[in-house]
């Protein structure tokens, strides 16, 4: 009778789990159809751009607002990732900025130069905070940013596209959206420019440059994960360096295909003309260097002045920078070889590397130095060929 009881528990307990099983066979399946009916939800929210409010020409500083317009979704948080194409359009200052009469708080950015290849991003979060009464509802575009932009040369009639980029976020709390759920529907804009590039007819000074970042061309690492790099340009009446400059120009040189640094619309409109001596530095690594064998160019005013010549990989004479000044203060030394031993290897990540704040908004990482994700013994190389070095 023991053993009867026994196999009858035995068959009892196999036919509960069994029951069980399917239970949870069952509930999963329930949940994926309410998923599923969930992210069936309407989206009808729209994120678009207005059109600038008078025609574009190159060289021309013009605005475009960010639109939103909810639909019958309830907004209470988005995170806007804006494109543009570099070569075409340039970030204006301030840049991207958000209407905190509909988004209160602005919970990361707005961050600038995230580039690779020919396209360019910026981005913002914004978000109404706690008080959820203040979602973003109804038919009615409401403005939720401006951007300025600088037009650089003039396109064909189709124009240039800015557009709302992946990671685009548009978040509701109406009853039928998932909390996470991205209720955004895109609509880039098309801006056509015209003229041409500041030709000295409209009185526009501007000046040429390219540069050869150490590490970075077609014999070491033709692909560089980060293809604009923030550069000064540094203006003195004498060759006594010491003092401070009578100009500084900051810009932003981008990668092309000859495996050189470009900018062709430098705008020197501030920079009084005459003969001067010019140095250039990238706080992205580089140390200053002299343009022109360090003697003086004379910038002439209505017109696109070279300070180097480059674009032609026949006859290209980029200026050259020895890069390895990790903290930016014109030497390469101990303190710079500390800083890439603290970033070596893995702990490029890790908090004796982070500590010394090597990174910012247009780089990254800038220790490493020829720009290819790694820490290594290449940019050691770099860094050691110039030790005890300083710039101009």
């Amino acid at each position: 009778m023991g053993k009867k009881s026994s196999q009858y528990k035995k068959i009892l307990g196999a036919f509960f789990i069994c029951l069980i099983a399917f239970g949870i066979i069952l509930a999963q399946y329930y949940i994926r159809q309410k998923t599923t009916t969930k992210s069936q939800a309407a989206k009808t929210a729209v994120l678009s751009f207005s059109q600038p409010q008078k025609p574009v020409n190159a060289g021309d500083t013009f605005n475009v607002d960010v639109m939103l317009t909810p639909g019958n979704n309830k907004i209470t948080a988005v995170k806007l990732v804006i494109g543009y194409n570099p070569n075409i359009l340039e970030q204006g200052n301030p840049g991207l900025i958000p209407n905190t009469n509909v988004f209160p708080q602005i919970f990361e950015g707005p961050v600038y130069n995230q580039c690779f290849s020919n396209s360019c991003v910026m981005s913002v979060s914004l978000s109404v905070g706690t008080d959820l009464t203040k979602v973003v509802q109804g038919q009615t575009p409401a403005t939720i940013a401006t951007v300025q932009f600088k037009a650089l040369q003039a396109t064909d009639k189709t124009g240039t596209a800015i557009s709302f980029d992946n990671g685009t976020i548009v978040l509701s709390l109406s009853p039928s959206d998932e909390p996470s759920e991205n209720v955004a529907n895109l609509t880039p804009v098309s801006i056509p420019i015209g003229g041409s590039v500041a030709s000295p007819s409209a009185g526009f000074t501007t000046a040429t440059i390219a540069l050869h970042f150490e590490g970075i061309d077609i014999n070491n690492n033709p692909v560089p994960k980060h293809p604009q790099r923030q550069t000064v340009l540094s203006f003195y009446k004498d060759n006594n360096f010491t003092n401070s400059p009578d100009f500084t120009i900051p810009f932003r040189a981008t990668y092309n295909k000859n495996n050189e640094f470009v900018n062709n619309t430098i705008n020197l409109s501030q920079v009084i003309p005459g003969p001067y001596y010019i140095l250039v530095k990238s706080p992205e690594g580089s140390l200053r260097e002299a343009l022109n064998d360090a003697q003086a160019i004379t910038i002439v005013t209505g017109q696109n002045n070279k300070l180097t010549t480059g674009d032609d990989p026949k006859t290209t004479t980029a200026l050259p920078l020895r890069m390895g000044d990790l903290d930016n203060d014109n030497s390469v030394d101990v303190k710079d070889y500390s800083i890439l031993i603290d970033c070596y290897g893995k702990k490029q990540s890790g908090p004796t590397c982070t500590k010394h704040k090597t990174s910012d908004t247009t780089k990254g990482l800038f220790v490493d130095l020829n720009d290819d994700n790694l820490v290594n013994g290449i940019d050691y190389n770099i860094l050691i060929r110039h030790f005890g070095e300083q710039g101009y």
